[in-house]
């Protein structure tokens, strides 16, 4: 439910995963009530409407399920920390096996930090950009905060998305994430069945 400027909104429903996207709705809502003021009418029914048909590829999204396997596109610290907090508060599962594809460019040991801890299994690799942090320091990195042998290292994308599928039950979940580039070459790779 939301109080808006002009309209209450009960019932609202968004169609995408994690507490953060019914801030960034509200937001939005907000917003759109406030344009109102220069003269930007529109409908509270258009207002549920696009809601209830919002699409964000590359958050959260789901590929497959059994075993579950998400993508998210998160490339900074604050991303990852609200990939975190879904994992932790949305999603059920027995063994998280965590992907991680990160640039050098960005807050990378910050980003592993928050995210190794909750895994149970780390696959590192690289996205196919002279950007890419190499696995091998990703694996290093994310040691600190989990056992050596709960991680692997590989050296592209289609082999960590073989080896998560490999090392995965049904019960388990697989998140791809460290970027926008990482989650658009793994979707790549399951369209095209690359990673078999």
């Amino acid at each position: 439910n939301l109080k808006g400027i002009y309209n209450d909104y009960k019932n609202l429903y968004i169609p995408l995963l994690g507490k953060y996207q019914v801030d960034n709705a509200a937001t939005a809502v907000i917003t759109i009530e406030a344009l109102r003021i220069r003269g930007l009418n529109i409908s509270k029914r258009a207002i549920l409407e696009g809601l209830e048909k919002v699409k964000w590829e590359g958050r959260l999204e789901i590929i497959q399920y059994d075993p579950l396997l998400i993508l998210d596109g998160a490339h900074n610290p604050n991303g990852v920390k609200k990939v975190r907090q879904a994992l932790e508060e949305v999603f059920s599962y027995h063994r998280l096996i965590l992907v991680l594809a990160i640039f050098s460019d960005k807050d990378y040991k910050k980003m592993i930090r928050i995210i190794s801890p909750i895994a149970d299994l780390i696959i590192t690799t690289k996205a196919k950009n002279p950007r890419a942090t190499p696995p091998q320091i990703i694996a290093q990195e994310a040691a600190q905060y989990i056992s050596q042998d709960r991680i692997i290292v590989t050296e592209n994308i289609p082999q960590a998305i073989k080896c998560a599928l490999s090392n995965s039950h049904k019960d388990d979940l697989m998140c791809i994430t460290g970027s926008l580039y990482t989650v658009g070459e793994a979707k790549r790779c399951f369209k095209s069945k690359e990673y078999k």
